[in-house]
């Protein structure tokens, strides 16, 4: 595979697979260290919240899902420190950028064509 069929396969994933959903989550809920997880309907999806201990802190993670259970992002946050852990419209411009920095714009055109 060639590095532009690789980056349109890239692309194609991340628009079109997710690499979470929201019922992967509840599996983590009978783990220990594991302390709470909400789910909440948001207009766009659903938003879950889960709690967690790590080295005796208590930390939160968010993920937010769209209407079809894919996720859209997904952030940790410790003490006073957020961190993106995944950003689906992030990752797919950073694929596009890509494209069009090695193969030009008519070869972007080409693919969402």
């Amino acid at each position: 595979m060639n590095r532009l069929e690789k980056l349109r396969q890239d692309l194609w994933e991340t628009m079109h697979l997710t690499p979470l959903y929201p019922n992967d989550l509840l599996e983590n809920a009978k783990d220990p260290d594991y302390l709470n997880i909400s789910f909440s309907k948001m207009n766009i999806g659903l938003m879950a919240e889960l709690y967690f201990k790590d080295a005796d802190q208590i930390v939160k993670a968010e993920y937010v899902f769209d209407n079809n259970d894919c996720l859209i992002t997904a952030k940790i946050i410790e003490k006073e420190d957020e961190v993106n852990i995944y950003d689906r419209e992030q990752r797919k411009m950073e694929i596009v950028n890509k494209i069009i920095e090695e193969f030009g714009l008519e070869e972007l055109n080409d693919i969402i064509a």
